[in-house]
């Protein structure tokens, strides 16, 4: 996927969220939102909320179909939000996913998470 070869392209670059717009800076949900706006798909601004249209757009999909560029979301605390989903990542196959960590760890490759809420989106199908 495009989406996750870009993805790859943003390790290491910083987190903030009071600077999520910036060149070389990304929060959980905008680094989703940018990459798949950089493709032609408009997501929404938010985590939760980009779960949200994940569901209500019919873009879900399982933990076993997942495919390189997919997101997961997670849920760390009751936030009031859809789900109380509070973070998301972009799965870039072989078992490895690419999120903006925090402040201390920035964009990273990770080992796959299995999502906590077993919420997974393929917006990839809006095209």
């Amino acid at each position: 996927s495009d989406v996750a070869n870009l993805a790859l392209t943003k390790v290491g670059c910083r987190y903030s969220q009071e600077h999520r717009y910036e060149e070389g800076y990304y929060d959980c949900s905008s680094l989703v939102q940018r990459l798949y706006q950089e493709v032609g798909i408009s997501l929404p601004a938010i985590a939760s909320t980009q779960g949200e249209f994940m569901v209500t757009h019919g873009l879900e999909v399982t933990e076993g179909e997942l495919e390189p560029g997919d997101l997961i979301f997670y849920s760390y605390e009751q936030n009031g939000q859809f789900r109380n989903i509070s973070h998301v990542a972009i799965y870039v196959g072989n078992g490895r996913m690419v999120h903006a960590a925090n402040s201390r760890r920035g964009v990273v490759n990770d080992p796959f998470n299995p999502s906590n809420i077993g919420l997974y989106g393929r917006p990839s199908r809006l095209q």
